[in-house]
């Protein structure tokens, strides 16, 4: 009903008792939103629309339960690895234990893994809404179209393989000459 209402309102009918019973039902207007994917014609829905506007609001539960576990996990591991190299540096045998050291290095890709199961599991886990009870996601797109999208996503891509490239560059330049190159010249006092 707020679905219908709302239509008329933004056909131009503006009359009180239509925008009285539209503020009465506007809370339910993203569930008639909802319903609008499944019914085109919002004047004559089926239970067959009801059911299925119904099961698109149910959240799939397995991605969001393992994102969550994979984000979890990658931070316990991280966590685990650096108390490891802790205890190991405090003890001065750091340097003795290679298996540290590749443990730390094999651990870098962790942080992004878990940044992106988060991501993952907070936009999977509002699903269908993109507000609350007020925007369905298949409501909120872009008006891009495929052309711009991949533009912008060229772009985006390309600028950061420049910065990619720049700084696998310098950390190449400053590794071939040692921590000496990352000191400054000490001024030398003169005797007199």
């Amino acid at each position: 009903m707020a679905w219908l209402l709302m239509q008329e309102i933004s056909q131009g009918n503006r009359e009180p008792h239509v925008l009285q019973a539209f503020r009465g039902l506007e809370g339910d207007l993203g569930y008639g939103m909802l319903l609008s994917r499944y019914a085109p014609d919002m004047n004559h829905v089926t239970a067959a629309q009801y059911q299925a506007a119904m099961r698109g609001a149910i959240p799939q539960v397995a991605p969001v339960f393992w994102s969550f576990r994979i984000m979890v996990g990658c931070g316990s591991l991280l966590l685990l690895v650096m108390l490891i190299a802790l205890v190991q540096t405090l003890r001065g045998k750091i340097d003795q234990h290679r298996w540290v050291l590749k443990m730390a290095l094999w651990s870098l890709p962790l942080p992004w893994i878990a940044i992106e199961a988060g991501w993952f599991m907070t936009e999977f886990g509002r699903q269908p809404w993109a507000i609350q009870d007020i925007l369905p996601t298949y409501s909120a797109h872009s008006a891009l179209t495929t052309g711009q999208l991949a533009f912008s996503l060229i772009m985006i891509v390309g600028l950061y393989t420049l910065f990619l490239i720049a700084e696998v560059y310098l950390m190449q330049k400053y590794a071939r000459l040692g921590p000496s190159a990352m000191q400054s010249e000490q001024p030398t006092q003169q005797q007199g």
